[in-house]
């Protein structure tokens, strides 16, 4: 006889998951119809790094794993995961161990008590991951193992050039778990626990014979999406915001930056392809479709206005965000296409979790500060959440319209990867700033070498 369970989870909160079906081969999941993706989980060398961040190989290395992929119908995903971890487990890592002089040991120990004392200041106690989801479109699942196959060595090569970064590919098991984290923020939960047919277990063929689909796995019990700018998953609060513009000059590190100021938090960043002169094509239509022009008097000069010289000036039909941005989308194509360098739509997509409502209005309001240091623009994704919520899930399945056109050498100037902490001889606290470890210093008597 069959064994079946109950999940207590509805179905109108399945048939929100973002996908439509699985393969245990090669990890697949079609998000889709005919649209198949698989994931690599992206891991920072193990030694640490003897040579000196560069940022211009940082730029030539993100290029080329931005373009080597490209080709018809494939696109990809950074999902960067910030989440938090059991603080005993953290500090596990930080404090000092006892010195091999005992004359230390009072030093050690009062600079341990100052970490303990002071990890709640700030996000300390989080770990962070980074997927890379890369997505082609095919008629069957073979066809799509196949493209997967062929690109997988010029992934993990390029990778590999960045300082050693690891593409380590996700098996579906894999990928289902990092969705169940992202659906199951309070932690309170594993994956599969409930699915144990034999006794041996979680494994998919326990799933099949206990009626269940993977959705079912993934899903929370709770989720409520009706809010207008936040959600309710389980326990915790979360909120889904965009990028809505970002300067031309801003630092490598702005969406790492960005990013630090919450401890359980998604940034994904999603990127579209696209033919320079076919975008030109269009938006220039989309431009002149929506420029009226007009001739004025030039009164610049007393010549001008005694030879009553005209010209011609160019105004636009609606003067909306939408058609500022369909402008720089054009000077954008226009410059790509006399450079002859790709451009991407790309997407700029975050969701903050927290324990409560004030608590995420107060990590809101810490982001947009944080991204207004470098004139980056945030918005919250009203009356759209779930919208925002499943364009984050590492799928490479954008559900909201926040496309924004990129010249490719721009993006690489942007890495959503932390790459200058391979080279971090010490460990940060996030939320300290330099007067608070000079106060330590000074009540303590300790040196930065302990």
């Amino acid at each position: 006889m069959t064994k079946k369970t109950s999940l207590n989870i509805s179905k109108n909160i399945v048939d929100k998951i973002p996908y439509q079906r699985c393969y245990e081969e090669y990890g697949i999941i079609e998000t889709e119809h005919g649209i198949f993706s698989c994931a690599y989980e992206i891991c920072s060398p193990t030694e640490q790094m003897q040579a000196q961040y560069n940022v211009q190989l940082v730029r030539n290395c993100m290029e080329a794993i931005l373009t080597e992929v490209v080709k018809e119908g494939i696109s990809y995903q950074f999902c960067v995961r910030n989440r938090r971890v059991d603080t005993q487990d953290y500090l596990k890592d930080i404090l000092v161990s006892e010195h091999v002089e005992e004359k230390l040991d009072s030093y050690i120990e009062a600079y341990n008590e100052t970490i303990r004392d002071n990890t709640s200041i700030g996000h300390n106690n989080f770990e962070t991951k980074v997927y890379y989801i890369i997505s082609c479109t095919a008629e069957i699942v073979e066809d799509a193992i196949e493209q997967f196959e062929k690109l997988d060595g010029i992934i993990k090569e390029q990778f590999l050039k960045l300082y050693g970064y690891v593409a380590k590919h996700m098996s579906l098991q894999e990928r289902l778990e990092s969705i169940f984290d992202i659906y199951h923020p309070e932690q309170k939960e594993a994956f599969g626990r409930v699915v144990d047919y034999d006794g041996n277990g979680f494994s998919f063929h326990s799933m099949q014979l206990m009626k269940l689909t993977t959705k079912d796995l993934v899903a929370s019990t709770e989720y409520d999406d009706t809010p207008s700018n936040y959600l309710r998953i389980g326990n915790t609060y979360a909120r889904g915001l965009f990028i809505n513009s970002i300067p031309v000059n801003v630092p490598d590190t702005v969406l790492v930056d960005i990013m630090s100021v919450s401890s359980n938090s998604i940034l994904s960043v999603l990127y579209q392809p696209m033919k320079s002169e076919v975008g030109f094509s269009a938006s220039a239509r989309v431009v002149k479709e929506n420029t009226y022009t007009k001739v004025v008097p030039v009164r610049d000069t007393v010549e001008d206005r005694k030879a009553r010289r005209t010209k011609v000036k160019d105004y636009p039909v609606n003067e909306t965000e939408q058609t500022y941005f369909q402008k720089a989308a054009l000077d954008v194509f226009k410059e790509s296409v006399a450079k002859g360098n790709p451009t991407m739509l790309t997407s700029f997509v975050i969701v903050l979790f927290a324990d409560d409502l004030e608590e995420l209005d107060r990590d809101t309001r810490l982001l947009k500060l944080s991204a207004s240091k470098y004139a980056v623009q945030i918005r919250t994704a009203d009356k759209v959440q779930n919208e925002a919520f499943q364009s984050t899930l590492p799928l490479n399945n954008v559900r909201m319209d926040v496309k924004r056109t990129f010249s490719v050498d721009r993006l690489a100037s942007m890495p959503p990867i932390n790459i200058q902490s391979l080279f971090e001889q010490i460990r940060v606290f996030h939320g300290l700033n330099a007067d608070g470890w000079q106060n330590c210093d000074e009540k303590h008597g300790m040196l930065h070498a302990l």
